[in-house]
């Protein structure tokens, strides 16, 4: 018998008889999620927003955060709180304009990834407020430190959707009040200033 029928006769003997797959499928499954938060009240204390920062830090690279804001602002901690949550997301979160932003409100608003605001949009940036008890160096002794404490954390947020010295202008007790029209080129200036911050300095992998 030849080879080739050898080969033939073995093939008829083969058919019907049980092989495994010549490959095998394996998938994997990712949780996209897409979560649309308000934040449509005065900012409270921090514990209230406990849950929230948990959320914003444990949000993976695939979620994708919308977070409306509308408010007249409130605690300058709850906010650096939230903040801070937001920068160690690795979630695309977006900041919406709905459609107020004051004090606090507006520093949560350029903090976010995307920006996005309507024509009724209206921000409102001014210095921090508080009342202080004590002893008369006591008081001298807190504004002394919070002070140069809050001009950090204003230009390290809002430069440069804000200039330097506007900054310096709010630092001073100046209002600064901007709508749609006022808003839309400082955006596109922090949008660049970020685009080529992350060309200098690339993330690892």
């Amino acid at each position: 018998m030849t080879h080739f029928k050898k080969a033939a006769a073995q093939a008829d003997l083969d058919i019907g008889k049980a092989y495994p797959e010549p490959y095998r499928i394996f998938s994997t499954e990712h949780v996209v999620r897409d979560l649309d938060i308000y934040l449509s009240h005065e900012i409270v204390e921090p514990s209230a927003y406990d849950e929230l920062c948990h959320t914003l830090r444990t949000a993976t690279e695939s979620d994708d955060i919308r977070l409306f804001i509308n408010t007249v602002g409130g605690s300058v901690a709850s906010g650096l709180a939230l903040i801070q949550a937001m920068q160690e997301s690795e979630a695309t979160i977006t900041t919406i304009l709905n459609p107020e932003a004051y004090s606090m409100g507006a520093l949560l608003y350029v903090a976010g990834d995307k920006h996005v605001i309507s024509s009724k949009g209206i921000l409102m940036f001014h210095n921090y407020s508080g009342g202080m008890y004590g002893k008369g160096n006591e008081q001298a002794a807190e504004i002394a430190a919070v002070s140069p404490w809050f001009e950090q954390i204003m230009r390290e947020v809002c430069v440069p959707f804000l200039t330097d010295d506007e900054v310096t202008s709010v630092l001073k007790g100046g209002d600064l009040w901007l709508r749609q029209h006022e808003i839309i080129p400082r955006l596109n200036r922090l949008h660049e200033f970020r685009q080529a911050q992350a060309v200098e300095s690339p993330q690892e992998d």
